[in-house]
């Protein structure tokens, strides 16, 4: 059964990235708006699931972590927004993959954690796999995917999370992370609602609208994002931790088959490029991004 959790997690982690591109498509014409929507939701959530689970305390340092990433996983969301705005969403998958890459820059620096030579093999096919996104697709010349370096910020902010719930020594559990990270969520959607004017602008000026037609879809992809989450935390407490690992990097695949899908049955909404230059361009790079991780694993 681990299997199937395991390729479910991808799976729903991918469909919640499809309906962000929606939204930033059909829904919402100023992408700075939606942060403050993604800290609102996942604060409720977390402060339902807190009171559910018997509301559960933590070490102060361990609640401090968490909430720490949970303030940042919001500061990324605007980036990943940003991003999203400006370039595919199979794209935006692929350059997420990046991410154990600064990890394990990190792990090194400040978990003294050293590298092995399958390891560095990694990082190589990792580099190979994003010099290819880079080959010219209906351009003239080389050159990076748009949102490149937006997307490289997101994976380093990612891998930070990583890297300060290594430094928790406490064993919480699944209740008491999401809870305590959905908090942070909370008071980064205030921080960047009180200190950043574009998107307290953008979300004072879309909710009228945004409640009446996208709410809906908002807190239903939330409620998707958390069931993910959930998904994979199940997989690893039933499963084998390192091929869980491995099958979690199929999403690579997930985005280009759904972003191919998407494309043919709502062009007008998703318009991916699905030319054949295009797709194996892509499906090469996925296929390069998938070895290099499983030599970092």
């Amino acid at each position: 059964m681990w299997i199937l959790f395991a390729l479910l997690s991808p799976a729903v982690y991918t469909i919640t990235n499809f309906v962000d591109k929606y939204l930033l498509s059909k829904k919402v014409k100023d992408y700075n708006a939606l942060p403050i929507y993604t800290a609102s939701v996942s604060f409720l959530f977390g402060l339902i699931w807190w009171i559910i689970s018997g509301c559960p305390l933590l070490p102060i340092k361990d609640m401090g972590i968490i909430i720490a990433t949970g303030i940042i996983t919001i500061f990324s969301i605007v980036v990943y927004f940003k991003a999203l705005s400006v370039q595919e969403t199979s794209v935006v998958i692929l350059l997420f993959q990046l991410s154990p890459l600064f990890t394990l820059v990190l792990s090194s620096l400040f978990l003294k954690e050293s590298l092995t030579s399958m390891q560095y093999i990694g990082f190589f096919a990792i580099f190979v796999a994003t010099c290819l996104l880079a080959l010219p697709q209906g351009k003239k010349s080389f050159g990076l995917p748009q949102g490149f370096w937006l997307i490289i910020l997101y994976d380093a902010m990612f891998a930070i999370i990583g890297v300060l719930l290594k430094f928790s020594t406490q064993e919480s559990s699944f209740s008491q992370i999401i809870s305590y990270e959905s908090f942070g969520m909370g008071i980064g959607g205030l921080l960047i609602y009180l200190f950043i004017p574009r998107i307290r602008n953008a979300f004072l000026k879309s909710r009228k609208i945004l409640f009446k037609k996208a709410l809906p879809v908002i807190v239903l992809n939330e409620v998707m994002f958390i069931i993910a989450k959930s998904l994979g935390y199940y997989a690893f407490v039933i499963g084998p931790v390192v091929l869980v690992s491995v099958i979690s990097n199929v999403q690579v695949f997930f985005g280009l088959a759904f972003g191919w899908i998407l494309t043919i049955l709502f062009p007008r909404s998703f318009g991916e490029d699905i030319s054949k230059k295009s797709l194996l361009i892509k499906a090469t790079s996925a296929f390069m991004l998938f070895l290099g991780l499983l030599c970092m694993l």
